[in-house]
């Protein structure tokens, strides 16, 4: 008798909502996943990316935040699925709330799109970036795969982008 090994992918719903965070911070729009804001979401992940002293939940998206105009039209670009072919990219997250840039800390994913689906493949350290895209990751080991249907994906970035839009 042969034996069948197979990886699931979970399917995990995702969103773009309005999150208000503790502290000084005023709501802001954030992808949502499982029905958790992103940075809270990874910080429940404990990917051991990030030092010590930094949580996931002190992150704040990249995308609508970076203080550089062209680094964050390029963010958006970035994360947002383009064409029907089959490609990955590298997409920045999360950033340090205090810098704004990419000079700090930096959450980032190997973003995944396939026809019907988006695959978030593994995250990792942004090191480097030049002229707004991450150049250098140190990535995190073990099994960190997202997957999303890419109709849902697309929808929740539309409805991240206007809600950005009025933030």
């Amino acid at each position: 008798m042969s034996k069948i090994n197979a990886v699931l992918l979970d399917k995990h719903p995702i969103h773009g909502v309005i999150h208000t965070a503790k502290g000084e911070l005023k709501p802001f729009p954030i992808l949502e996943i499982d029905d958790l804001p992103l940075n809270q979401w990874m910080d429940r992940l404990d990917l051991n990316i990030l030092s010590n002293e930094l949580s996931g939940l002190s992150l704040v998206p990249a995308q609508g935040w970076l203080m550089d105009e062209h680094e964050n039209k390029i963010a958006w670009e970035l994360l947002k699925t383009t064409g029907n072919e089959e490609c990955s990219t590298i997409v920045p997250l999360l950033i340090c709330p205090d810098e704004l840039d990419y000079t700090c800390t930096v959450v980032v994913v190997e973003q995944i799109q396939k026809d019907t689906q988006v695959i978030w493949n593994r995250f990792g350290l942004g090191l480097n970036a030049i002229g707004g895209v991450v150049t250098a990751v140190r990535w995190i080991t073990g099994e960190s795969i997202l997957e999303f249907n890419r109709d849902e994906f697309d929808n929740s970035i539309s409805r991240l982008i206007d809600l950005d839009s009025q933030y």
